[in-house]
């Protein structure tokens, strides 16, 4: 549900297409983790979005709102996914 939420905002804030001024690129950062040897296992995956046209402020809570973990246990597996994100500020 949370990743949800976060893609809607990304989607929100996302540049339409020929708007560039005043972008700010932010890197999400998923990492997804076990608590016993899985194959495959850790996993990390990095989404690049680009805001537009917000405040240094604005981006800010971007990124304090977008971290976060979250745990689930499968076959007495605990699977524990983070993200978190970074905005590169020009």
């Amino acid at each position: 549900m949370k990743y949800l939420a976060l893609l809607i905002l990304v989607f929100l804030l996302s540049c339409k297409k020929g708007d560039t001024d005043n972008c700010v690129e932010c890197r999400i950062t998923y990492l997804v983790t076990t608590d016993v040897p899985v194959e495959g296992y850790p996993l990390t995956t990095t989404t690049t979005v680009e805001i537009c046209n917000v405040t240094d402020e604005e981006i800010t809570s971007f990124e304090q709102s977008c971290h976060g973990t979250e745990t689930v246990v499968v076959e007495n597996v605990t699977y524990t996914s983070s993200y978190s994100t970074v905005c590169d500020r020009n």
